[in-house]
């Protein structure tokens, strides 16, 4: 395909506004996963009040109600704000997934601690040690989950470019089973996630709200049924004949 300079300069500032969501995703996933592992845990020696104890209580469970409903807002916004600008389709996921992990930042700033109530403190030998790594290989393996499916079509990065790749005649190639399998799926990797909100060394009660809420918000988005699975399973039997036909293939020496 050949850009002219009007399509090359539409091509930088898309690869540049691409570039740039990406980063501002991984910062503040990293930055959640920081929180999540509960490091900044310092017990308060002098107890507020029971009234302010249930404000920070109020705060935190709006905190996380509201941005389970924000994933259905945001894409509403996203796509108003979109067709009103003219912005085509394939560009709302990544748009949507961009602000839903940036609104991360919003509950790191504004979560309310409350040490007061802890439902338990593990303060045995190599706790600190087992916590990090436990954390950190769930937050691996929820990755690789989703590099496994497809991390850019989750992301919505693959699409944007097959539709600067086509000129635009089409967003994606994959099948709209694939699409439903992963609105069905609601979360890739969501087992890691609910583990990690659970394995807390000091489980406090700001973090059992918020491993409450969460394990019940992400269960009820997974509407996963047999479909599903079997779709799953020609995938695996797919890519393991593409495994087993690619090691048969030789290249010979040129002579």
């Amino acid at each position: 395909m050949i850009f002219g300079k009007c399509g090359y300069m539409k091509l930088c500032a898309t690869i540049i506004a691409v570039t740039t969501g990406v980063f501002v995703s991984v910062v503040s996933v990293l930055q959640f996963s920081h929180f999540l592992s509960g490091v900044h845990y310092y017990p308060s020696d002098n107890l507020p009040s029971d009234i302010r104890i249930y404000y920070r209580i109020i705060v935190n469970w709006s905190l996380a109600s509201c941005y389970l409903y924000l994933p259905s807002l945001i894409e509403c916004i996203v796509q108003k704000i979109g067709n009103l600008c003219g912005l085509p389709d394939c560009y709302f996921k990544f748009i949507k997934n961009v602000l839903l992990l940036s609104a991360l930042n919003a509950i790191i700033a504004y979560w309310q601690n409350v040490p007061e109530i802890c439902l338990w403190n593990i303060n045995i030998r190599y706790a600190e040690s087992i916590h990090f790594y436990l954390h950190f290989s769930l937050w691996i393996i929820s990755f690789l989950i989703m590099v496994a499916i497809d991390i850019t079509e989750i992301m919505g990065i693959k699409s944007i470019l097959y539709y600067n790749i086509t000129s635009g005649s089409r967003c994606s190639f994959k099948s709209q089973q694939f699409d439903t399998f992963l609105l069905n799926i609601g979360l890739p990797g969501s087992s890691c996630i609910i583990i990690i909100l659970w394995a807390q060394k000091v489980m406090s009660f700001d973090r059992l709200l918020l491993a409450v809420i969460w394990t019940l918000g992400i269960l009820s988005c997974n509407q996963t049924d047999d479909k599903d699975i079997k779709y799953v399973a020609r995938q695996i039997e797919k890519k393991r004949t593409w495994m087993y036909f690619s090691e048969k293939i030789t290249i010979s020496p040129l002579k």
